[in-house]
């Protein structure tokens, strides 16, 4: 009997370290979310990724071009970590052969050009601090779908918390634009809410498909190296051909950014910061369930105020902080406490109901 009670709280243990380590793992997600979302901001204003006479399709393009490039250019950087870690190439190819890894195509999908497409064209179109408000509702859909479709536990007090954190988002980043112009400001609201949509939603495909699969390689397949491609030579063209621009138009320009050289070069340095992001965040998503990882990693707007000042003094951008920021990010914070504070040990290793 005591033998069977010290296994059992050898077992609690381990799980209990497991769920802790994934949610400093998520918390790794969320800076390196912000690095990416700050050099990415960088490389998308410069020529040719964006031009004061460029129509509302172009900049559509253009939004694409950079996902697409950096999802591509972040499965190299998660490819070389892969093969660090003794991690073969042939379980790349593996995992396309099997149902799950094919689920997880649909998952990538649903952020890569959808999400990630659509985080960057509604910053063209509506500005950034209303894409970043809308967008921010993510972890609510994540949430809710996980809670309907994997039946994800959620206490009362991480609801709660998630609401806060979300509601610091809306705070830090939402305020009317001044100064500046957004012809196309209704069409950017509505690619902001469907990259929270496609956020939300890809968490959850992960969580299921990772329960089985290794999700360092799935992370590197498809969310990256295969969500990047599809951007690149199947959504680019199309939107080109659709939008009456034409199908080549895409490339056109992607080839005028690496003729340029340095929006290339800026997007391989943001997408180190994205491929970290989205290697610890599937990692997460598994160790300490979709509620906490997407509370944790929603705390990049907070890393990104650091980032983003270290930018500015070495001259590569100009940021100001503003008395709302400060708001918005006290209230992310308390949001986090209030839905990672201590809570039941059970609660914590047992994600799901029936697990």
């Amino acid at each position: 009997m005591q033998n069977n009670l010290n296994a059992q709280n050898e077992l609690m243990s381990r799980r209990l370290k497991f769920a802790k380590v994934g949610m400093l793992i998520a918390l790794l997600s969320g800076i390196g979310q912000a690095l990416n979302g700050s050099m990415t901001g960088i490389a998308s204003g410069l020529w040719p990724f964006t031009d004061p006479s460029y129509t509302v399709i172009t900049i559509v393009i253009c939004s694409f071009i950079c996902s697409g490039l950096h999802d591509f250019f972040s499965g190299c950087w998660i490819l070389i970590w892969n093969k660090a870690s003794r991690r073969s190439i042939t379980e790349y190819i593996r995992l396309l052969k099997t149902k799950l890894g094919w689920l997880l195509m649909v998952g990538a999908l649903l952020g890569g050009p959808v999400a990630t497409g659509g985080a960057a064209a509604a910053t063209y179109l509506c500005g950034p601090t209303y894409s970043l408000a809308i967008s921010g509702i993510y972890p609510l859909i994540g949430v809710l779908c996980g809670v309907i479709f994997l039946k994800e536990k959620l206490t009362v007090r991480s609801g709660i918390g998630i609401v806060i954190a979300v509601a610091g988002v809306l705070i830090m980043s939402f305020s009317p634009p001044s100064g500046e112009s957004f012809p196309y400001f209704t069409i950017g609201l509505m690619f902001a809410f469907l990259c929270a949509i496609g956020w939300g939603t890809e968490g959850v495909f992960a969580a299921y498909a990772n329960d089985m699969l290794d999700p360092n390689i799935s992370v590197g397949t498809f969310r990256s190296f295969g969500s990047g491609l599809f951007m690149l030579l199947i959504i680019i063209p199309l939107v080109g051909l659709f939008g009456g621009v034409g199908a080549g138009k895409g490339f056109e320009i992607l080839g005028e950014a690496v003729g340029q050289g340095t929006p290339v070069l800026i997007m391989v340095i943001a997408a180190l910061g994205g491929g970290s992001s989205m290697y610890f965040f599937y990692q997460a998503l598994n160790s300490c369930g979709i509620s906490r990882t997407m509370c944790i990693n929603i705390t990049s707007s907070i890393w990104s105020i650091p980032i983003c000042l270290i930018l500015e003094a070495m001259g590569f951008m100009e940021y100001e902080i503003t008395t709302r920021a400060i708001i918005g990010a006290v209230v992310i914070v308390s949001g986090s406490i209030v839905a990672l504070a201590k809570t039941d040990q059970q609660d914590l290793v047992s994600l799901r109901k029936g697990n």
